[in-house]
């Protein structure tokens, strides 16, 4: 049928900086990009979601950033000024690396 989307399964410690991505872990038993994303979907999980980051903005920017990843047409934020990104390159799954300066609004 269809081929699932690589970066679904890509673990939100690869992208996300540690703390941010262990408190989405623990807290709402979201580990993938993927799971993040869907979570978004709903306004009481985006409120959750909302909580862990240092600001609403910089939840909204991480997850249109993933949607972006996925193809789907969304409107990404620009980057907030504390930054939830891994520091250094990101590479996604088919091997090319992210490109940030593109998504920086």
């Amino acid at each position: 049928m269809f081929d699932r989307n690589p970066i679904l399964d890509v673990p939100l410690n690869q992208v996300l900086k540690a703390e941010i991505a262990l408190c989405l872990q623990q807290m709402l038993r979201v580990y993938t990009i993927g799971n993040l994303v869907e979570l978004w979907q709903d306004p009481r999980d985006q409120r959750r979601i909302e909580q862990l980051f240092d600001t609403p903005d910089q939840a909204g920017h991480a997850v249109s950033v993933c949607a972006a990843w996925l193809g789907y047409e969304t409107f990404v934020m620009g980057k907030p000024s504390n930054d939830p990104w891994r520091s250094g390159d990101i590479t996604l799954p088919d091997g090319r690396p992210s490109e940030p300066t593109e998504l920086d609004g």
